[in-house]
């Protein structure tokens, strides 16, 4: 009763449109594109452990966030995670500033890197992607265990993947 009407039902269809991204519900699939232009999907990535990880090249958070998760990936690639690294910016002009941000952060030859220039997957509506960075931790079965919106510290997210990554 201290909520307008009008006010609830906004918020019952966020949360209604957040719910398959809730810790515990499986990620949904996915296909974006290398730099060869070849398809990715997150579904086929084989992997006891993947983080998803959306960034934009002209993120101030993005730029300081990635050295940390490298860091971190660095600590848990020997239990298995791999990286789904996905370039957040759209329009065709983009993809040579993605592929320039992945070589100035140095990021992991081995890391899947991947855009989507013309948003043909609808990653940002799919895992609800309004701000970044934002990083999703999925299981084998691709159900996530951890998302994170914006910067953590390496402390943090070592902690949090420790607790996560038996």
């Amino acid at each position: 009763n201290w909520l307008p009407a009008a006010d609830l039902e906004k918020h019952q269809a966020e949360a209604g449109r957040m719910e398959p991204l809730f810790v515990g519900k499986k990620a949904p699939d996915v296909t974006l594109f290398d730099k060869d232009n070849n398809e990715v999907s997150l579904y086929g990535i084989e992997s006891p452990y993947t983080l998803v990880a959306f960034w934009r090249y002209d993120c101030s958070h993005c730029n300081k966030e990635m050295p940390v998760v490298k860091k971190v990936y660095e600590k848990f690639k020997s239990k298995g995670l791999k990286v789904l690294s996905v370039c957040g910016n759209s329009g065709d002009a983009i993809l040579p500033k993605c592929w320039e941000f992945t070589e100035r952060h140095a990021l992991p030859a081995e890391w899947m890197q991947v855009a989507d220039p013309l948003r043909r997957s609808r990653f940002p509506s799919l895992f609800n992607v309004s701000g970044f960075p934002r990083l999703f931790l999925l299981d084998k079965d691709k159900k996530i265990l951890y998302k994170q919106g914006g910067e953590a510290s390496e402390a943090t997210m070592s902690r949090v993947f420790e607790r996560l990554m038996k």
